[in-house]
């Protein structure tokens, strides 16, 4: 038997391709969590749930959560589609850095999208990633360092094979490598979302955990009520996304960021397949991520 994988024919070829592109893919995931979970340091607390909401969405779904959190605090005000700051005293009230650049952006009513913009927010989001980065939560420059040949290792074996069969081909008169190149390409993009992925296998063990801990209050998420001003809100959000926030009780969050259709498809089917266990079963299209 002969075991030459360029001996094959084009078809055959093609998926012993997309079969080595799979196996080298889960390779490197098992390399990657190996490198990213080995000797990282203890994970920061996780009592500022804007933190958590950093770790789980990047800078804009730490400012979603405060925006609502600020909202439920009565600090904003709605009106229509619009956010205004209720009180220019509320500036001096709050206490986190990302709640008064946020407050400090609907000084005139605005649109919740506009904080995103906002340059004071952004600097503030900074901070949330720089201590996630030094936890080893996400990825900065050190991390990319460490993925980066572990990532071309595997791109090189894959483009490897891309090229001599390429040659192959064409030295038998063939030209017709349009799925290859495909594949190829494919492949190329796998492996650079690979290298460039915001969180680390740390911070994704770490989310999880969040997840777990806080499981009791995502399953009374229909008893919380908009503006008891408490912190559970903001952790909800933070932990599992605003779709947790119970579209009865806060019809306003809707309003302010309707749910894309890609997180509505993802919501339902994650409802309909994992019913009541959706949390631990689907993860991110419950989770918002």
């Amino acid at each position: 038997m002969n075991l030459n994988p360029f001996h094959l024919g084009g078809p055959a070829f093609l998926v012993f391709y997309a079969l080595l592109l799979a196996g080298a893919v889960v390779a490197l995931r098992r390399a990657m969590r190996v490198s990213e979970t080995a000797g990282v340091p203890p994970p920061p607390r996780f009592d500022d749930p804007y933190l958590i909401a950093w770790l789980r969405g990047g800078d804009a779904e730490a400012v979603r959560v405060a925006t609502v959190a600020l909202v439920d605090r009565g600090l904003l005000r709605l009106e229509g589609e619009r956010l205004v700051l209720k009180d220019p005293l509320a500036l001096d009230i709050v206490r986190r850095d990302i709640e008064r650049a946020v407050l400090g952006c609907f000084r005139r009513p605005e649109e919740a999208e506009a904080a995103d913009k906002d340059a004071a927010v952004r600097r503030a989001c900074k901070h949330y990633r720089r201590v996630l980065e030094q936890h080893g939560l996400v990825a900065g420059r050190a991390v990319l360092a460490r993925r980066l040949p572990l990532v071309g290792l595997v791109a090189a074996v894959l483009l490897g094979f891309s090229l001599a069969r390429a040659a192959q081909a064409l030295a038998a008169g063939r030209s017709n490598l349009s799925l290859l190149a495909v594949l190829s390409i494919v492949a190329v993009v796998v492996l650079l979302a690979h290298w460039l992925r915001r969180r680390t296998f740390a911070g994704d063990a770490v989310l999880r955990d969040l997840k777990t801990l806080f499981k009791r209050l995502k399953d009374r998420a229909s008893s919380l009520r908009a503006g008891a001003g408490g912190n559970e809100v903001a952790m909800l959000a933070a932990v599992f996304g605003l779709s947790a926030l119970s579209a009865i009780s806060f019809p306003w969050v809707r309003k302010l960021y309707p749910p894309s259709s890609k997180q509505s498809s993802s919501s339902s089917s994650c409802g309909s397949s994992c019913g009541s266990s959706c949390s631990g079963g689907c993860g991110g299209g419950c989770g918002g991520e």
